[in-house]
């Protein structure tokens, strides 16, 4: 039935907002802080079918990229969710198991884009603005080599954040971007 309902909802959307578009977004946790929350082979099974069927249509209308929010480790799933025809992986939650930036940057990066990484359940709010600016300039190495990287927190930003911290990731990624100009 929601498949159904998406399916039925996606027809018009992208069929009016298709030519104006570049990206678009879809979200659904498939993933805890130490593993995916369902097996590969469940996924395989319950949910690869109808995404891959969504996606296939939406990018058929749209000639967009797909990008596909999905907090937790989702390392084990990310062939299938490429395979579905997710291009852009939202966020890159490093603090889950196996989230790696190195591992999945070798692994996936050629078939993905990684966009989030900054972790903000445990590093950036306790950082210095000093680590900051030498954590996102490593991250911007790793995942960014040879492109395929946008540099953003894993996820939303809370008040426990130092507003120091923003202003040293700012202030990293602009001397980074000015360096290469």
């Amino acid at each position: 039935r929601v498949f159904d309902l998406q399916m039925a909802i996606i027809e018009p959307y992208y069929t009016a907002l298709g030519p104006y578009i570049d990206l678009t977004t879809s979200g659904d946790d498939f993933g805890m802080q130490l593993a995916p929350l369902l097996s590969p082979r469940m996924f395989e099974e319950l949910v690869a079918p109808y995404f891959a069927e969504r996606i296939a249509r939406t990018k058929q209308l749209a000639h967009c990229y797909f990008w596909h929010h999905t907090c937790g480790s989702v390392y084990a799933l990310l062939d299938q969710l490429i395979a579905c025809g997710v291009d852009i992986l939202n966020p890159v939650q490093t603090s889950a198991a196996r989230m790696e930036p190195a591992a999945l940057k070798a692994r996936f990066g050629d078939r993905l884009v990684f966009w989030g990484a900054v972790d903000v359940q445990q590093f950036l709010p306790q950082a210095t603005p000093e680590q900051v600016r030498e954590h996102v300039l490593e991250l911007a190495t790793v995942l960014g080599e040879r492109g395929g990287y946008v540099i953003a927190p894993a996820h939303n930003m809370q008040d426990d954040v130092p507003p120091a911290n923003i202003v040293a990731w700012v202030e990293a990624i602009r001397g980074l971007s000015n360096a290469t100009s």
